[in-house]
């Protein structure tokens, strides 16, 4: 004989009666209706069963805020919005007040605009750097683009966030499979990141982009086909590397040296891109280039097309 949970209508009805005989909430009870439907495979009858016992009988006001957050999320990612919507406002006529784990709970699996302002509507709540952030992490794994809704965070004032601009460049810079982005979008990543640390307002809450976002720019300018156009640039962005102590690491290092020596107008240009890029800084121990890397840059070097008669210096050899 194998005992199956009763339909859920039953389980609602018998609800429904304690509510009205004013039978106490009881924890022992809630485990015993979730752990039944689970057991017979029917998972989302378990959430509906229980957000229905929590909704009617848990006292006023002391629902478990997390395992309402939990719940909400398992049917947003399974029902539809309007179903969440319903069981939302359920719970908040039972005592529940929303926060920004709602709102993450809320949005599980969507990243459009339209779900992002309905429940903006209903949660009564705007959405904060880390809702934008997640719903830019969802499209991230499905390789949508990031860029309107950083534009959506940034026109209503909600502080934009290192991890936003790296998602945004992101898109931006890696959308084009394995070929080389356009002039276009580098355009647009670099006006996104020049106002991201120029901004003079609140509005920018992190002090400085991520390391990550600074190598994926780097790896777009130096491996462009108008590296010459994007040599001030590139200087740049290793100069605000430096300023605000972040380290390439030895593989980006050496690739963006080479580049940046041979798009240099001269040899001893070249050579200040190297005191710029490959020479450890005077409060730091810690070196930029490894043994293959220094090997890959005094190679370059030497080969500059720069040199008069091709003749390499001997004490800048020896300098780096």
């Amino acid at each position: 004989y194998r005992y199956l949970s009763p339909p859920f209508p039953v389980i609602k009805h018998l609800i429904i009666t304690l509510d009205a005989l004013r039978v106490p909430y009881d924890e022992d009870s809630v485990k015993a209706l979730v752990d039944g439907y689970t057991r017979d495979g029917r998972p989302y009858l378990a959430d509906e069963a229980e957000y229905y016992y929590v909704s009617t009988l848990a006292p006023r006001g002391n629902l478990d805020h997390d395992r309402v957050n939990d719940i909400l999320a398992s049917i947003a990612l399974r029902g539809s919005r309007d179903s969440t919507t319903r069981i939302y406002r359920r719970f908040k006529t039972a005592g529940f007040t929303p926060s920004e784990d709602t709102f993450l709970a809320v949005l599980s699996g969507s990243t459009q605009i339209s779900d992002l302002s309905h429940w903006q509507r209903v949660l009564q709540i705007k959405a904060t750097p880390a809702v934008i952030e997640k719903l830019m992490e969802l499209r991230a794994k499905s390789s949508a683009p990031a860029l309107e809704l950083y534009t959506y965070a940034k026109d209503r004032y909600i502080p934009l966030t290192a991890p936003m601009l790296h998602y945004t460049l992101r898109s931006l810079l890696t959308s084009f499979g394995l070929q080389k982005p356009t002039e276009q979008a580098i355009d647009a990543a670099l006006e996104l990141y020049q106002d991201f640390i120029d901004s003079k307002s609140r509005q920018v809450q992190d002090p400085h982009p991520t390391p990550a976002t600074y190598q994926l720019l780097l790896r777009a300018l130096t491996t462009s086909n108008n590296t010459t156009k994007y040599l001030p640039a590139t200087v740049s962005v290793i100069e605000a590397m430096s300023r605000f102590g972040i380290a390439l690491n030895y593989q980006t290092a050496t690739s963006t040296l080479i580049l940046l020596m041979r798009v240099s107008p001269s040899p001893e240009e070249a050579f200040r891109m190297y005191t710029l890029v490959g020479r450890p800084k005077p409060d730091s121990t810690e070196p930029v280039l490894d043994e293959d890397g220094y090997a890959a840059i005094l190679h370059t070097f030497c080969t500059l097309p720069t040199w008069p008669d091709g003749i390499p210096s001997a004490a800048l050899y020896f300098e780096i």
